[in-house]
C-alpha cells in the first residue's frame, strides 16, 4: 500500500529549512509517512549560501521554471510542480514563502484530497503593501488554505485578520541547537584567539548585529543613535556587523566620516564563523524596521546571549522578556536606543551571564527542535484525518 505523503513547497533551499526538513522527514517516516521538499529554484540573487549534496539528507526535488523580477520581487513559475500535484496529489501540502508567488498561487488550487497549509511568518509590521486592493487579494488567496503554521503572536494576528476562522498551528522557527548551543560554548574556550583573528580588542564587550546590509534593517539609524551616547559608555563596547548587502558602501563611508572605531563591518559570514562570533559576543542587537521572524534571535537564545531588539522584530514576544534576558526599543527613538544599549554596556559579567541563562531557558522551553517537530507532526496528521 502506498504511504501517505506530506510535501513542503519552497522557493529556494536555506540552511535552517534544510535542518528543519531533515528532522521533519525522520519524524514522518517514524509515523509511516513519506516526505518530500520541493524547490522552485536553487538560489536567488543576493543569497550567499552554498550547499553540498549531503546537506539534502531527505527526499527532495528541484523543479525547472522561470524566475522573472517584478518591482524588485522574484516571481517563480514552475509548471512541473502543478503537474506533479495533479498527477499525484499529496495528502498534505505545506507552502512556505510569499503568498503572491505564481507557483504558490496555483498550487493552492490543489484538489479536496489535499489538505493545504500555508506557513505564514508575515505580520502587520512587516508587510510591504497594505492598500485595499492588495489586502483584498491577500485575503482571497489565503482563504484557499485549510490551515496555517505560524511562529508566534504577531503572525497569528495577521492570519486571524485575513483568514478568520482557519485552523492555526504553532510552528516556531528552528535552528541547530547543537551548533548554536554546545558548539558556541566550546568556541568560548577559544575566545582570545577568535578576538585576535577578527582584530577585536579583548577588553571591551562585543555587540553583534548579524544582519543583511539593507535599509529595512535600520543599521544606520541605530548607529546614529549610538553617537548620542557619552564617550565613557561608547568606550565600553564594539559593534560587530556580520552581513552584506546593498548598503555596504554607504555604511563604510558613514562610519569613516564619523570616525567610529567601535564599529566593525565583517561582511557575509559562513556558518562556522557565525558560531565563533556568537561565542565572542556579549549580546546581539536587531534594530530592524521590519523583520518577520529572524533566526538570529533564536540562535542567540541558544548561545545564551542577552537580546536588544527593535519592537518591530516579529518574534520579540516569544523570545524577549524585559528585565530578564534583554531590552526592547524603538529604533526611531534615540533615547530608547541609547537607554537599552547603555544598560547593556554597563552590566557586569555576572549580570550578563544571568541574562544569558534566561535566554537559554527560553530556547529549551519554546524552541527545542525535537519537541517542536513532534508537536507539529501531531497537528498535521490530525489535520489530514479531519
Amino acid at each position: 500500500m502506498t504511504k501517505p505523503r506530506l510535501v513542503c513547497l519552497n522557493n529556494i533551499p536555506t540552511p535552517y529549512r534544510l535542518f528543519f526538513y531533515q528532522l521533519l522527514s525522520s519524524e514522518l517516516q517514524r509515523r509511516g509517512w513519506d516526505f518530500q521538499a520541493w524547490f522552485m529554484a536553487s538560489s536567488e540573487q543576493g543569497r550567499h549560501w552554498s550547499f553540498q549534496s549531503e546537506d539534502f539528507n531527505f527526499d527532495h526535488k528541484f523543479f525547472p521554471g522561470w524566475s522573472p523580477r517584478f518591482s524588485g520581487v522574484i516571481l517563480h513559475i514552475n509548471p512541473g510542480i502543478l503537474r506533479e500535484i495533479a498527477l499525484r496529489p499529496p495528502q498534505v501540502l505545506v507552502s512556505a514563502g510569499a503568498w503572491g508567488m505564481p507557483t504558490t498561487i496555483f498550487s493552492s488550487l490543489a484538489g479536496k484530497s489535499t489538505r493545504k497549509v500555508f506557513w505564514s511568518e508575515s505580520h502587520f509590521l512587516s508587510i510591504g503593501r497594505s492598500d485595499a486592493a492588495t489586502n483584498w487579494l491577500r485575503s482571497r488567496l489565503l482563504n484557499r488554505y485549510d490551515a496555517f503554521a505560524v511562529p508566534g503572536r504577531l503572525a497569528r494576528e495577521y492570519v486571524e485578520h485575513f483568514a478568520p476562522g482557519k485552523r492555526i498551528i504553532l510552528l516556531p522557527n528552528l535552528v541547530d541547537a547543537q551548533a548554536f548551543g554546545a558548539g558556541v560554548q566550546r568556541e568560548r574556550e577559544n575566545r582570545d584567539d577568535i578576538l585576535l583573528r577578527f582584530a577585536l580588542p579583548g577588553d571591551k564587550k562585543v555587540l553583534l548585529l548579524p544582519v543583511r546590509l539593507h535599509p529595512v534593517k535600520a543599521i544606520l539609524p541605530f548607529l546614529r543613535a549610538l553617537t548620542s551616547l557619552s564617550k565613557p559608555v561608547l568606550g565600553q563596547f564594539v559593534v560587530v556587523i556580520a552581513g552584506d548587502g546593498p548598503l555596504r558602501l554607504e555604511l563604510e563611508t558613514w562610519i569613516s566620516e564619523h570616525k567610529l572605531p567601535c564599529v566593525l563591518l565583517l561582511g557575509d559570514q559562513q556558518h562556522q564563523s557565525l558560531v565563533e562570533l556568537y561565542a565572542i559576543a556579549n549580546g546581539i542587537a536587531l534594530p530592524s524596521y521590519s523583520d518577520c521572524n529572524p533566526l538570529a534571535v533564536i540562535e542567540a537564545l541558544w548561545a545564551k546571549l542577552p537580546l536588544l531588539l527593535s519592537d518591530r522584530v516579529g518574534n520579540h514576544y516569544e523570545t524577549l522578556v524585559e528585565g530578564q534576558n534583554g531590552w526592547l526599543f524603538s529604533t526611531d527613538d534615540v533615547s530608547s536606543v541609547c537607554s537599552s544599549v547603555k544598560s547593556w554596556a554597563l552590566m557586569s559579567g555576572d549580570q550578563l551571564a544571568t541574562y544569558g541563562l534566561a535566554s537559554s531557558k527560553i530556547a529549551h522551553a519554546s524552541f527545542h527542535p525535537e519537541l517542536v517537530i513532534k508537536n507539529l507532526v501531531d497537528e498535521l496528521l490530525t489535520l489530514n484525518c479531519g
